[in-house]
């Protein structure tokens, strides 16, 4: 009996081995568990077991649930969960955005910046609001920032109505409109399709 056990564990441990590290403490609590219970694992190889926890746990982090926020905006402007996924990725609390606006004016990028941050911060839980300097910080980091004109964009219309408020540099955060939203809505559509909005 003792040979038996001993060589259970010997298996488990070798198989935890086998499995990239952040997966390590799980997959050893979840198959030590079975071997204490006398349930026996069903059988398969190695390669397959840990094929199945990276899997498991890659499927749930993708499928990180959205704030309702984010739900009830993209059902109101029909995007499809996989529109959305397909433009930004949350992951650790952070947001990446896989594809991003190129390829356009920098005014044009200024504005879909700002509406794209709106988006990140309700992706994070908080309301759809942009921080000015966040959009000055993305727009100099992504060569779309022209110092003389910055806030003058977000004075002019239409982009005037898109903020709940104007977007003035050093001023508090800003909260989409509905027209706000609507241009958002515009632009991840165009992203999810791999365009230039």
């Amino acid at each position: 009996m003792y040979e038996k056990l001993k060589k259970e564990l010997k298996d488990i441990v070798d198989l935890v081995e086998s499995v990239p590290e952040r997966y390590r403490d799980r997959c050893f609590d979840l198959l030590f568990s079975q071997l204490l219970s006398g349930q026996a694992p069903p059988a398969e190889d190695k390669d397959d077991a840990s094929k199945k926890v990276q899997d498991k746990d890659t499927k749930s982090r993708n499928a990180v649930a959205l704030p309702a926020k984010v739900r009830t905006f993209i059902r109101r402007y029909q995007i499809s969960e996989e529109q959305l996924r397909s433009v930004v990725m949350v992951e650790d609390a952070e947001v990446h955005f896989v594809y991003e606006p190129k390829d356009v004016k920098v005014a044009t990028g200024q504005i879909q910046w700002a509406v794209l941050l709106s988006l990140k911060s309700a992706l994070l839980g908080g309301d759809m609001t942009v921080d000015p300097e966040d959009v000055r910080s993305i727009c100099i980091e992504k060569g779309l920032y022209d110092k003389a004109n910055f806030a003058a964009v977000f004075k002019r219309p239409p982009n005037s109505s898109l903020f709940n408020g104007l977007l003035e540099p050093q001023g508090g955060p800003k909260r989409l409109t509905t027209k706000g939203e609507e241009r958002l809505a515009e632009v991840l559509k165009t992203l999810a399709g791999h365009g230039a909005p």
